[in-house]
């Protein structure tokens, strides 16, 4: 153990010189470093001017990639009416499972009830799901103890976790009055199951996507709405960044949630492509994705149900602007226009009040 900055300096060089010494069968205890001239710096350039970048004919590594992309990304198509939309819902769902290599057909829950408790004219009712061995899901239920609850259920999911929804607590109280109850759950690696180190790679290294274990949380959390004695019948989802986009998958994957209210998510994986820095990281990398598909064909799968997204982001986390939308916007409207559904379609960059009055009227038509 050396007492030194994260580097070599001369006793960590060596103190590994010893080490290398011993065990390539010299005397270790020959270890001590000469004296040496220090190269200047252009004597040990591998360029003329010290970087490949000046070199002629140099590119960046986005070219690259934008050309892999040219060559490879998958052709969207237009799609119009109830056959060519059966049969494009059905080739997701197996695009999905392939891109996101997770088992979403056996998925088995078990959850317990905690202790309720009242805060003004709101019951809180905590939850823990387990959908698999060594994860925990953390939630609450939100109902109103003035009015009855109906078995309809709005399912919340924060990228930043459950307690987001205390930002929205104006909106939360209007629905719990009119009777829904409000679901709101951290997906594992998120809010209260957030690890130290949330930040770094992922399983996506071993090749089950972070992504695709999230939107199997969903799945499981929707079974258990269901089936448990919340007895939900009725489930809208509300996703925020990220989590909108999980959601979205859990759609296309289930008929069990019955409309969509997605705000700020990513507006479409080329885009994390396109941008020069992206700010997402590995909480989106699907390898192959944009070699079978994108978000406007996710939407597209949702169809009929409505679908409303808010402020959607670029890769680079700076909000889309009507020309970005643009092509999202013509490639979904087609299909919500040509099965005659097109009032159950929308997608718009909007100020605070203006996103408060579209989201209550999604999600409890007010």
């Amino acid at each position: 153990m050396v007492k030194a900055a994260h580097a070599y300096n001369q006793e960590q060089r060596e103190i590994t010189y010893a080490w290398m010494i011993r065990w390539t069968g010299g005397d270790s205890k020959d270890f001590w470093e000469e004296n040496a001239n220090i190269e200047k710096d252009e004597d040990l350039w591998a360029t003329k001017m010290g970087s490949v970048y000046n070199e002629p004919g140099s590119r960046e590594p986005q070219e690259w990639v934008i050309d892999y992309l040219l060559e490879h990304q998958f052709e969207p198509k237009i799609i119009k009416s109830q056959k060519t939309l059966r049969k494009h819902k059905t080739g997701m769902v197996k695009l999905i499972e392939h891109v996101l290599n997770t088992d979403f057909d056996h998925i088995a829950v078990d959850g317990d009830l905690e202790v309720s408790r009242s805060e003004d004219d709101i019951t809180i009712q905590p939850f823990v799901l387990k959908p698999e061995t060594g994860i925990v899901l953390p939630g609450i239920i939100l109902e109103s103890t003035e009015s009855n609850p109906n078995q309809d259920v709005i399912l919340y999911i924060s990228h930043n976790g459950k307690s987001d929804i205390l930002k929205d607590m104006d909106m939360v109280g209007e629905m719990l009055k009119e009777g829904y109850r409000v679901c709101a759950v951290d997906l594992r690696g998120i809010g209260e199951t957030s690890p130290d180190m949330k930040n770094r790679l992922w399983d996506f290294l071993a090749g089950k996507p972070i992504f695709g274990q999230r939107v199997r949380d969903i799945l499981a959390t929707v079974k258990w709405l269901k089936e448990s004695e919340i007895g939900a019948q009725n489930i809208k989802f509300w996703g925020t960044g990220t989590a909108a986009l999980y959601g979205a998958f859990a759609g296309v994957l289930s008929n069990d949630l019955s409309a969509f209210v997605f705000e700020e998510p990513l507006l479409s994986f080329e885009s994390v492509v396109q941008v020069k820095i992206p700010e997402y990281r590995n909480e989106v990398m699907l390898p192959g994705i944009l070699e079978e598909f994108d978000m406007p064909q996710v939407y597209q799968a949702l169809s009929p149900r409505p679908v409303t997204i808010l402020n959607p982001h670029l890769g680079d986390k700076t909000f889309a602007d009507k020309s970005d939308i643009e092509k999202t916007e013509k490639l979904v409207s087609a299909t919500y226009n040509g099965i005659k559904k097109l009032k159950n379609w929308h997608i718009a960059k909007v100020n605070e009040q203006e996103r408060k009055r579209i989201v209550m009227n999604i999600l409890i038509n007010k």
